[in-house]
């Protein structure tokens, strides 16, 4: 390489490869799904033009249309939101640890004759020109040709938005590597945050063009002061300033083995079995309360703006999430080792007092004891925000009225239930072994 900064960024694609990939093929099937949605948008405007509104065909092409501009509408705003945690991943410009998971700017770099300055620039300064050109992509092409007539992207608003969330993040993952805890809790925040700041935008609040200006100058504000941040950051951690507290660590502990388990256990099979709970379904539990949450808060706002239908949409899109996403998840959860983020049968696991059968036996029931757990957060949390919200009568009219889902949760509920059967092959294999 010529330069430091081309060598950076030639770096940061030879290892990101697959991603840019991935987010090729998310815009280039949205794009697809946009042409054709708005190939039966047209037709049903030209059949309206020559027909009498109350005809068959005029009254089929039209919900032919809202359907498929609904359906591109829905998978767009998925894969939009997918291909922002890519952009996130692919510019954290990070490693792997087997101690504190995900490090930091890569300790090798620190070696080589570049200074800390390019460290920081180059990724960041990638970064976000390509979410900003990311989104002008799936604004002008993906979004603007389904969106009603009467529905405006805020490009201003998002081309401030997206670039300095892409900055805080690389600032948060880069400065903290000391304190994983503490980076973690901080950059769920942000993700969090940033959904509520996105939506914004489509919900009619008072005084917004004010809100907007304040909201906008808060993040050109931002964008100008995470790289200097960064760029102190790192260099201290280059210097080896920045440390684990070590005051801080030992309350931490403290507090851990104050709530932690501590009566003895009847096998060495129900303690492997408290193992594999605690490292690997404690994990899966909180991702999906943190999901939960954010679906309901979205919810909430779908209820504060006046859709109803909405909120219950996002509702069913969660149990959705439930069968196909979070329950295969979970058994390679299960099947591996989350700590150590392997799926081959570890050391740890393979020092165990315990015969592989107890293993496996132990595996499979901490698998299905998530799996109820999950459900069961899913049901209460969903009930709980329907008493608050005051949406009791309409739940009860969603899940068993004439057209409700009751029926449906059921199969749902068994569909779930096969696909974990599949995961449980995965734990079976190390029997086999």
């Amino acid at each position: 390489m010529n330069s430091p900064t081309a060598a950076l960024a030639w770096e940061i694609w030879r290892k990101n490869r697959f991603g840019f990939l991935l987010l090729f093929a998310f815009l280039i099937l949205c794009l697809g799904l946009g042409r054709v949605a708005a190939h039966f948008a047209a037709e049903a405007s030209q059949l309206s033009a020559m027909l009498p509104a109350d005809a068959p065909e005029v009254i089929d092409a039209q919900a032919r249309a809202t359907d498929w501009l609904g359906f591109a509408g829905q998978w767009s705003g998925v894969l939009l939101g997918l291909s922002l945690l890519i952009t996130l991943a692919v510019f954290a410009f990070a490693e792997s640890s087997p101690l504190r998971g995900f490090s930091g700017v890569p300790s090798r770099l620190f070696t080589l004759p570049v200074q800390t300055g390019h460290l920081v620039a180059v990724p960041m300064a990638s970064g976000v020109c390509f979410v900003a050109l990311l989104y002008l992509a799936w604004s002008g092409l993906v979004l603007a040709p389904i969106l009603p007539p009467d529905v405006r992207m805020a490009d201003s608003y998002f081309l401030l938005l997206l670039p300095a969330v892409l900055a805080g993040f690389q600032t948060l993952v880069w400065t903290l590597p000391g304190f994983p805890r503490t980076r973690v809790t901080l950059l769920i925040l942000l993700v969090t945050s940033v959904a509520i700041l996105s939506s914004l935008p489509f919900v009619d609040l008072a005084r917004w063009h004010e809100r907007k200006l304040a909201l906008m100058w808060l993040y050109a504000g931002s964008l100008a002061a995470f790289p200097f941040i960064a760029w102190l950051g790192v260099a201290r951690v280059r210097d080896g300033q920045w440390r684990e507290w070590p005051a801080l660590t030992a309350l931490m502990n403290r507090l851990a083995d104050t709530i932690s388990r501590r009566r003895d256990f009847a096998s060495p099979a129900a303690a492997q079995f408290w193992i594999e709970c605690r490292r690997n379904g404690r994990p899966a539990l909180w991702g999906l309360a943190i999901l939960i949450s954010f679906v309901l808060g979205l919810s909430a706002i779908g209820l504060l703006n006046g859709a109803p239908s909405e909120s219950f949409g996002l509702v069913c899109w969660l149990i959705l999430f439930l069968v196909y996403v979070w329950i295969p998840v979970l058994g390679l959860m299960i099947c591996g080792d989350l700590v150590s983020r392997r799926l081959p049968l570890t050391t740890f696991q393979a020092t165990r007092p315990v015969a592989v059968g107890e293993l496996v036996w132990a595996k499979l029931k901490a698998m299905f004891a998530v799996w109820l757990g999950g459900w069961l957060l899913a049901v209460l949390s969903v009930s709980a925000w329907a008493v608050l919200s005051g949406q009791v009568d309409n739940l009860f009219d969603q899940m068993w009225g004439p057209r409700g889902l009751g029926a449906d949760l059921i199969v749902i509920i068994a569909l779930s239930l096969h696909v974990l059967g599949e995961c449980r092959d995965c734990p079976g294999r190390l029997w086999l072994c």
